[in-house]
């Protein structure tokens, strides 16, 4: 097997992580049901190193993580409000090529929505963050206990790892009325220690409740 390419892998606890660590894969995280491994020993140290390096040094900032497939003015709403409330805060980007928009238009637009907010900072997700690695239900709509499943595996990666390296207190979640999957994510976030601040990012028309 040719290891050259940094491979991230999900698995299904109904197979020893044993087996896989035997073919060269390295655990990262694991939940009772769910893990995820790579075949690079330090890519979540990595990518975590590269987080810190890209941000001024705070002792407590805020987070939200976002798709903007596109960016709208319900994502400005909810960063700017976060931008008013904390003294910093970081936009990660969704990173999988699964949207209608590709990631790197995704992430300039953000860039662009956000310039004037000098307390913002803007990253890319990769694959730590509600990815096809960590939380591929997010992507699929997959049954509700395997969204469970998923979303342990993801928001344990976040509250464990990145928000420890930047110091995040608190997380800005949008209102999500219409995804099931959404709220299930914002629902487990709330039973982390780091604080869940709801703001609406939805914006009403005739009625109807449209995607920020």
């Amino acid at each position: 097997m040719k290891m050259g390419k940094h491979i991230s892998l999900f698995l299904h606890l109904l197979i020893t992580i044993n087996v896989f660590e035997y073919f060269g894969f390295f655990l990262v995280e694991a939940t009772e049901t769910v893990a995820l491994l790579e075949n690079k020993p330090d890519g979540l140290k990595k990518y975590l190193k590269q987080l810190v390096k890209n941000s001024p040094p705070v002792t407590e900032s805020a987070a939200i993580v976002v798709n903007c497939n596109p960016f709208t003015l319900g994502h400005r709403y909810l960063i700017e409000t976060a931008s008013k409330e904390n003294k910093q805060v970081h936009v990660f980007v969704l990173w999988e090529n699964l949207s209608t928009f590709p990631n790197d238009v995704r992430y300039r637009l953000v860039c662009e929505g956000v310039a004037n907010l000098s307390n913002v900072t803007v990253h890319k997700a990769e694959k730590y963050m509600i990815s096809a690695a960590t939380f591929p239900s997010y992507f699929l709509g997959d049954k509700e206990n395997v969204i469970k499943s998923h979303t342990e595996l993801d928001v344990k990666i976040f509250g464990k790892y990145i928000a420890k390296a930047l110091n995040i207190s608190t997380r800005y979640i949008g209102e999500e009325p219409l995804n099931q999957v959404t709220n299930q994510y914002n629902q487990a976030l709330k039973k982390r220690s780091i604080k869940i601040w709801c703001r609406g990012q939805r914006v009403k028309t005739n009625r109807n409740i449209q995607t920020a």
